[in-house]
């Protein structure tokens, strides 16, 4: 009779446990399931990269330089009296690359692309990826005459492929362009912050660039500018939450089981 009566005072406080643990495992995952890990990748590239022409003042010039290394830091420039123009990665958490120009007299042009980027990848043994950063864009041109043409352009941008063609992409990016005499200037910045679901076990390329481009004719100017900043890539484990609230259940339905054998 003892024991029944232990048993009935039990089994009316197991719900109010069931309760408290309820709570404490969503406390704790709440908690926990913001500590991410660090990821570890199958291959690792970083690339700067220019090309360009141009003929201002009979100054004639032609670029094409392109660099591959496993590591930071990237840095790719070409600097004349006509144009600059970089591709750049000081380090893992951010990418520049910008061009800006002057095609200084009648039939004169300038035309440059320039730009960093790194590809990564990974085998997913995590269920998710968490990826974020900041970005700025600065885009001008502006005509000097009736003949002048200026287009100027900046993009930043991600893309995340798995083995099976699925992606998720994404492309910031701004243009001007006009003829005759104008002025025109774009600038944006903003952030990017995005948790991907993965497939366990399907490899995954990730790549990121920044970009500029301009492309001048008769006395025109412009510049396109672009920045990724602060930089973070992060394998999101199973939430910890889930982890708990299982093993908390787990442990009342055994408790209940043993309870009503006894």
């Amino acid at each position: 009779m003892k024991k029944q009566m232990g048993h009935k005072r039990l089994s009316g406080l197991l719900p109010g446990w069931t309760g408290v643990m309820l709570v404490l495992a969503l406390t704790l995952g709440l908690q926990i399931s913001q500590v991410s890990a660090a990821i570890t990748y199958n291959s690792e590239e970083y690339a700067g990269g220019i090309f360009g022409e141009w003929d201002a003042g009979f100054d004639l010039g032609f670029l094409d330089v392109f660099d591959i290394l496993p590591a930071p830091p990237v840095d790719v420039s070409v600097h004349t009296q006509e144009v600059n123009a970089w591709g750049q990665i000081p380090d893992s958490s951010t990418i520049g690359g910008g061009a800006d120009g002057i095609a200084s007299g009648s039939d004169d042009y300038v035309l440059i692309d320039a730009g960093a980027g790194m590809e990564l990848n990974f085998t997913a043994t995590f269920p998710a990826i968490r990826i974020s950063f900041d970005y700025a864009l600065d885009v001008a041109g502006q005509g000097n005459s009736l003949g002048s043409e200026t287009t100027a352009a900046a993009a930043v941008g991600m893309f995340l492929d798995d083995s099976s063609g699925i992606s998720f992409n994404y492309v910031n990016e701004f243009f001007v362009d006009f003829s005759g005499i104008d002025t025109d200037s774009i600038l944006d910045s903003g952030n990017f912050d995005e948790t991907i679901f993965l497939t366990m076990g399907a490899d995954y390329d990730l790549e990121l660039f920044a970009a500029g481009f301009i492309d001048l004719f008769d006395n025109a100017s412009g510049h396109g500018y672009a920045e990724i900043m602060n930089l973070n890539i992060e394998a999101v484990p199973v939430p910890p939450t889930l982890l708990l609230l299982g093993s908390g259940l787990i442990g009342l339905v055994s408790f209940k089981r043993k309870s009503q054998k006894v």
